[in-house]
């Protein structure tokens, strides 16, 4: 790639001011509430955004968003199961569907959990390295 294609992706000159993307990669959540201070303090119009970020607000969102949209489609669409499937097996009564729900927004929650572990052993292995005192 040429020297100009490469600095394009990361400076732009956009009329009377010029756009700069700069890459930082904090290893957990301490460090990245840091840095969005960092960038706050700076200047306020500034966007902090990138994949961990992404993930964060997923983490503390899916579950519930999940649960939501299942508990929504089954009161609204109750025999969703007859209508994709073409069969009965709680007579239109929706409780198949219910059960199905409740199991689907159990497994979601397990999974969230271990995920939470997962990431918490994550930092304490990131802090235990020496990382920590980055950003």
């Amino acid at each position: 790639m040429p020297p100009v294609e490469l600095v394009n992706r990361f400076v732009v000159h956009d009329g009377e001011r010029w756009i700069l993307a700069t890459y930082v990669f904090p290893a957990n959540a301490d460090q990245s509430s840091r840095l969005q201070t960092i960038v706050d303090a700076v200047d306020p119009a500034q966007t902090l955004t990138g994949l961990t970020l992404v993930n964060q607000e997923l983490a503390r969102s899916f579950v519930p968003q999940l649960i939501k949209g299942l508990a929504i489609g089954t009161l609204i669409v109750h025999d969703w199961a007859e209508i994709l499937f073409d069969i009965e097996p709680d007579e239109g009564s929706g409780a198949f569907e219910v059960g199905v729900t409740l199991v689907i927004a159990l497994v979601s929650i397990v999974f969230l959990v271990l995920t939470l572990a997962d990431l918490s052993a994550g930092r304490k292995q990131t802090q235990a390295a020496g990382d920590s005192d980055v950003v």
